[in-house]
This record gives structure tokens, C-alpha cells and sequence, in this order.
């Protein structure tokens, strides 16, 4: 063994910290059996998101998005501006996470993502990273845990936001309501609503003031939660994260159907099809969802960052909720209603 090799394997195999232990609470079902949504209040994942935002990693197997700098001002106030050491090891933190997504294939692109949303620990994640990253990578992360992870437990608080989140939530006289509308919308994308694998919710805080990001990464749906709010202000993006992983379980065939179906219109149809990807969640989350459970709801309103799909949901959004109240399904009428809206 070259002498290069031993101390990393060393430092790999040392515990990041005694105090570690059970990071990850397995919560009770979010709304109930008839569509059930796990939840995980979950260190090991909370802690990769927070410093991918630290990062700006908002690319391809990563999880940032519109909160980066929410977070970057939140660390500012809490400690300072970072000292050359850390944001070397933030940097490496960086190449590390970029270098493992380019490496994988794009249907792999999110499995060291997958290893912390999943681990018990830190150091459970660490080893199952080590399945898709080279040693220096997996020096780097645990190098930026050592620097990061002391510091995010001032915000995690053992994840008191998230707990009293759900806490709040599984109380809401509304979690029927808003379980049956999943239903309708699992119907409505062909899926049976309690079929497995189910979702699972991934709840990480993010300070007030700012807005708040959500992202459906396979079955894990990572949903950004500010203090004092409850399930009525979170209703959007669980319905839109949803909504995109119910697109994610119809069967290989349908979907490919789908796709040709879409195709037969020429460009509006594949212009239609690939919008739908993300129009589709946000007409039925900021606009079914919304409307139902939000005193505020407005169309003037911004439902989307993006101008395409924001003009586009807003046009398809009555169709979306007729359809979803009438039982019917994402099939060729619908398809072709959906291309009637494209703007020619």
C-alpha cells in the first residue's frame, strides 16, 4: 500500500463524531393511509443540502436552488464571513459532488444525494458514498462535514423546525382534504395512490423572509420549511413535488405512448410535452392546490421562476383541474387539449 493511500484510509475509516447516532427520525405517515407519505427529519440530508446552497450547486445530481442565498446570509449572520480554510473545504466540497456527477450516468447522476437521504448517520452516508466516489472525493466531503456539520447543528437544533412542522401538520383537520386531492391526482397520472415505493418527504428549514425551494429526487422529496409555517402554506410544493414523482411511476410503455401520441402534433406537441414536465405539477400544485387551500390564490401571482412554464401552467391550469375533478386522466384527449394551449 503506497504511503499516499494510507492516511486517507485512515482519516476514512475514523468516526466524524460520537455524537452522531440515530441523526435520522422515521416520522409518522405526513397525511394517513390512503395516500401515504413518509417523512424523514433527516441531519445526514438536511447537512448535504445546506452546504450544496452554500455552494451554488444547483446543477445535474445536485440539490440548490432558489434559496442559495437565504442560506449564504444566514451563515454570514450566524458566524461570519468564511475564512480562507473554509471556504477551501467548501470548495472541495464542490469539486467533489461535480466530479461524482459527471462521472455517473445521467440516471445515476443523484446517487450521492441518494447516500445521504437515505443513511442513518453522517457515517453511513460517508460509506455508501463510497460506492460512486474516489478516495480523494470522500476525503474532501468528510473534510467539509468536519468544518460544516458543528456549525449546522446550531441551525438544525435536532431538527426542531421540521418537527414542529410535522407536528402541526399531522393534526390539520385539512391533511384529509388535501389526501384525497393526491388521490385524484394519483388517478389522474394513471398510479395506484398507495402503491409502493410511496414518497417521502425530506423536511430541512431555511430562515424566514426568503422564499423556499422543493425538489423531487426519485421517491425523496425534498421540501424547504420556514418557521412557524404549517400545512396550508406548504400545500404547493407537496402537490408539485408529488405530482412529479407520480410522472416518475407511470410505467415505461404508457409514458412512451404518451410520448408519441404528443409527437403526431408536430412541434407543438413535442414543445407541449416536454413543458407538461414541470406545467403539469405547477397548474396542479399552485393552481389546484392553491386554490383550494390558499385564501390568497391568484393567477396574477408568480407560479413558476421560469416564464414558459409559468405562462404555460396558467394556461393549462383549468383544463388540469376539470380534468382532475371529472376522474379523468394524463391520456390522448387530455394530450391533445394541452397542445391547443401551446402559444403558436
Amino acid at each position: 500500500m503506497s504511503r499516499r493511500l494510507l492516511p486517507i484510509l485512515l482519516l476514512l475509516l475514523l468516526p466524524l463524531s460520537s455524537t452522531l447516532a440515530d441523526t435520522v427520525s422515521h416520522e409518522p405517515l405526513l397525511l394517513g393511509p390512503a395516500y401515504p407519505i413518509e417523512v424523514a427529519v433527516s441531519l445526514p440530508a438536511a447537512l448535504l443540502h445546506w452546504l450544496d446552497s452554500l455552494a451554488g450547486l444547483d446543477g445535474p445530481g445536485a440539490t440548490a436552488g432558489k434559496t442559495v442565498n437565504a442560506h449564504r446570509l444566514e451563515f454570514v449572520r450566524l458566524f461570519g464571513p468564511p475564512d480562507a480554510e473554509t471556504n477551501e473545504r467548501l470548495r472541495g466540497f464542490a469539486l467533489a459532488r461535480a466530479g461524482v456527477a459527471r462521472r455517473l450516468p445521467r440516471d445515476r447522476r443523484d446517487a450521492l444525494t441518494y447516500a445521504f437521504f437515505e443513511a442513518e448517520t453522517l457515517d453511513a452516508a460517508l460509506q455508501s458514498a463510497a460506492s460512486v466516489a474516489t478516495a480523494d472525493e470522500l476525503v474532501a466531503l468528510r473534510r467539509a462535514f468536519e468544518t460544516f456539520e458543528p456549525r449546522y447543528r446550531q441551525i438544525w437544533s435536532d431538527g426542531a423546525e421540521p418537527r414542529r412542522f410535522l407536528s402541526s401538520a399531522t393534526r390539520d383537520e385539512r391533511a384529509a382534504d388535501l389526501a384525497a386531492l393526491l388521490v385524484r391526482i394519483a388517478r389522474f397520472y394513471g398510479v395506484g395512490a398507495a402503491e409502493s415505493p410511496h414518497p417521502r418527504i425530506v423536511l430541512v428549514p431555511v430562515p424566514a423572509g426568503y422564499g423556499t425551494h422543493a425538489q423531487a429526487i426519485g421517491r425523496h422529496l425534498l421540501i424547504e420549511i420556514r418557521p412557524r409555517e404549517g400545512l396550508a402554506e406548504q400545500v404547493a410544493p407537496i402537490v408539485h413535488e408529488n405530482a412529479h414523482f407520480l410522472f416518475q411511476r407511470i410505467d415505461d410503455k404508457r409514458s412512451e405512448s404518451l410520448a408519441r401520441l404528443a409527437a403526431e402534433h408536430g412541434r407543438p406537441g413535442e414543445d407541449a410535452w416536454l413543458l407538461l414536465r414541470e406545467a403539469l405539477p405547477t397548474a396542479l400544485g399552485q393552481g389546484v392546490a392553491s386554490r383550494r387551500f390558499q385564501p390568497d390564490f391568484s393567477l396574477d401571482a408568480r407560479w413558476y421562476h421560469l416564464d414558459e412554464v409559468d405562462a404555460y401552467a396558467k394556461r393549462i391550469y383549468p383544463l388540469v383541474s376539470r380534468t382532475v375533478r371529472k376522474g379523468g386522466r394524463l391520456d390522448a384527449d387530455f394530450l391533445r387539449a394541452a397542445v391547443a394551449l401551446i402559444p403558436r
